[in-house]
């Protein structure tokens, strides 16, 4: 892939990444911003993800709704996301309209409107999201509640990225405004382009509407200490018709990783999908098929992280089991993965539906550009991108025992349960 992949700097220090993809007529560009929900503390959390909502409320040039609206008219659409490391917003459009995601990205990041009305009634918006997301969704509050109490409060992954409604509700227009002017910098932006575009063509472009853009200095990211894990149990009151389970283990972030230890987060990569990996995984086969103790279970751990995250695991019981059964048949599960070494036919199996859904994602252009601008925005660089599939492959039994060993230690884990 590196040899379809350009990258340069503007005067501004603004980065731009071009990534070659001719195999139909469209693009997507992507502005990244390096900050999100991980920047914040408490008093205004969901900051950014507040600002990421104004950024559609018009310039002085772009009227409110107008945005999106343009997009559209030239046949393409657009939106945005924000997350614990990073905030993102792109724009999908014929190739040859490509240009105009440039122009709108370099109105925003200087000439964003700030008014008070438009401010009040997004945050209605943002406490309304809120509200259905997660204060009135029982198993996003057992997600809510396992990171809050898995880690330390000044930890930043102990915070939503929504924000807590206390700091949502209290939010001012000017501390909207002191986190515009901090964080949304070109010197602290990242331009991702992916699509069936010339770079040598682009680059003047691009350079018009962004290179005038004077940087400024920015906030500075929190190195944050890993934290030592240690067992706790949460119970969890809500409104559920069913009974809900989440078990959090903590795993370190790529960028702490030695070179000789990275192998730890693939082997993880492999766990996750040996336990639950559609229905030729241990999960499935024992715990909803074969024990028929279990619904629905679900595993996962994002090993590209900025800061160590956790490896989560959780699941509805099937009716007539409660969640302490559940968890110990999850248990037993976990000590055969500690205990014995994965077969080299499940080991091959599971190898070949990672790989084979990495490779049928990366048809998507969303997909690659979204990849590349998270590698690049929590420091661990696109290449990545190139030997993410060499690694899952080289990942061997032994190393998938070891790391169950290491990680999924019941002692450490942060149980949270939603009984009814």
């Amino acid at each position: 892939m590196a040899a379809n992949v350009i990258e340069f700097s503007l005067v501004n220090g603004m980065r731009v990444i071009i990534k070659e993809d001719h195999r139909f007529p469209i693009a997507i560009s992507q502005m990244w911003y390096k900050v999100g929900s991980i920047d914040e503390h408490e008093g205004i959390t969901g900051i950014s993800h507040a600002l990421e909502h104004m950024m559609f409320n018009g310039t002085k040039k772009v009227q409110a709704g107008q945005f999106s609206h343009m997009i559209a008219e030239k046949g393409g659409r657009d939106n945005a996301f924000t997350s614990n490391d990073f905030t993102a917003y792109y724009a999908i459009l014929p190739k040859e309209h490509i240009s105009l995601a440039f122009e709108l990205e370099a109105d925003r990041m200087i000439d964003l409107d700030m008014r008070q009305e438009s401010f009040t009634q997004e945050m209605k918006v943002v406490a309304e999201e809120r509200r259905l997301r997660t204060d009135d969704n029982p198993n996003s509050q057992v997600y809510e509640s396992l990171f809050k109490n898995a880690f330390s409060k000044d930890y930043p992954l102990h915070r939503p990225v929504i924000g807590w409604m206390r700091d949502i509700e209290t939010m001012r227009l000017n501390d909207l405004e002191d986190w515009y002017r901090r964080w949304y910098s070109p010197n602290n932006a990242i331009l991702v382009i992916v699509g069936d575009v010339n770079p040598a063509e682009l680059k003047p472009k691009i350079e018009k509407n962004f290179a005038h853009i004077k940087k400024r200095k920015t906030g500075q990211r929190t190195r944050a200490k890993d934290i030592l894990a240690s067992g706790k149990f949460v119970s969890v009151e809500a409104n559920a018709e069913v009974p809900y389970l989440m078990l959090g283990y903590k795993i370190p972030s790529f960028r702490k990783l030695s070179y000789f230890h990275k192998w730890e987060l693939y082997a993880l990569e492999m766990l996750a999908q040996i336990l639950d990996g559609g229905k030729s995984s241990r999960f499935y086969k024992n715990l909803i098929r074969g024990k028929r103790i279990a619904a629905n279970t679900d595993v996962g751990s994002s090993i590209f992280s900025y800061y160590p995250g956790l490896f989560v695991i959780d699941g509805t019981p099937r009716e007539g089991f409660s969640t302490t059964e559940l968890q110990a048949a999850i248990q037993i599960e976990i000590e055969k993965v500690q205990k014995y070494l994965v077969s080299e036919k499940e080991l091959s199996l599971v190898k070949a539906q990672l790989v084979a859904s990495e490779i049928y994602q990366r048809d998507s252009i969303k997909h690659q550009a979204t990849l590349i601008g998270m590698l690049e925005t929590n420091e661990i660089g696109w290449q990545m991108m190139d030997q993410y599939i060499g690694n899952l492959e080289r990942v061997t039994a032994e190393q998938i025992r070891k790391v169950a060993q290491k990680y999924l230690n019941p002692a450490n884990a942060t149980t949270v349960v939603l009984d009814i």
